[in-house]
Formats: C-alpha cells, sequence, structure tokens
C-alpha cells in the first residue's frame, strides 16, 4: 500500500448520533464521487505535463472545483458541529442557572470591590479575585 492508498473514514462521533444532530458522514455517492475525483486527478497527474488544451483545461478546472467543493463541505459539517455543540453548551449553562436559582444575566460588579484588597499592600490596583469574580478554588467556605 503505497502514499495514495485511501484510508477509510473514521466516525465522526464515538457515540451513535442523537435525534437532533445531522448526520456528519458523507453518504455513499458522496463517498465514490470523492474517490473518483481523486482518481481523475491522480491520472490527470500521472500522464505528463497537464494538458493546454481548453478541453483539457476543463477538466482540470472541474477537477480543482470538485476537490474544493469537497473541502469545503467538509468543513462545513465542522463549523456545524461547532455550532450545535456551542448552542448545547450554552443551554447546559442557562438550564443550570434555572435549575441553581442563579440568575445568568447577573454580573460581577467589580466597582464594588475596588480599593485595598486586605492582602497589605495597600491599593495595588488589583481586588485579589480571579477575572471571573471568584475568590478562587483555595478559599475557605465559611
Amino acid at each position: 500500500a503505497g502514499p495514495l492508498t485511501p484510508r477509510p473514514r473514521q466516525p465522526a462521533a464515538p457515540s451513535a448520533p442523537s435525534g437532533s444532530q445531522r448526520q456528519l458522514e458523507p453518504s455513499p455517492a458522496q463517498v465514490r464521487e470523492e474517490i473518483a475525483t481523486i482518481a481523475e486527478a491522480f491520472r490527470l497527474t500521472q500522464c505528463g505535463s497537464p494538458p493546454t488544451s481548453v478541453e483539457g483545461l476543463r477538466q482540470t478546472r472541474d477537477t480543482l472545483s470538485k476537490h474544493l467543493q469537497s473541502d469545503y463541505r467538509e468543513v462545513r459539517l465542522l463549523l456545524d458541529r461547532y455550532n450545535l455543540t456551542a448552542i448545547s453548551l450554552q443551554e447546559v449553562e442557562k438550564r443550570l442557572c434555572q435549575l441553581t436559582g442563579e440568575d445568568d444575566k447577573e454580573e460581577y460588579d467589580e466597582d464594588e470591590d475596588e480599593g485595598d484588597d486586605g492582602d497589605g499592600e495597600g491599593d495595588d490596583g488589583s481586588d485579589g479575585d480571579f477575572d471571573d469574580g471568584s475568590a478562587g478554588p483555595f478559599v475557605d467556605a465559611e
């Protein structure tokens, strides 16, 4: 098996897709079309210099266009998966806020905590908190 031997596609996700997710794997017809496109491109590159006739240039353009469309579909599927993941995370965050009774619209007001943060160094411009307003994971709960 040389470097041009096609590798079998790996499943897009290890778990079975849920009803709300689209199938991310290409159809058998799309796979056959992609293989035919790659085979045609390989054939054209193995026949010496590319043909300079109008027909040859059209074939080359069509072959490259098919590759570009295939790559575009693949990137589009990845972006769709990312967007679905981002939306799912936002929904989980909203649901957690509902379950814990926290209002997700409440913003931490850093102005309330400005000044001396009690570290013995006066007002150093920081409030001693992490960027998200929490005091960090190592503070004893009282």
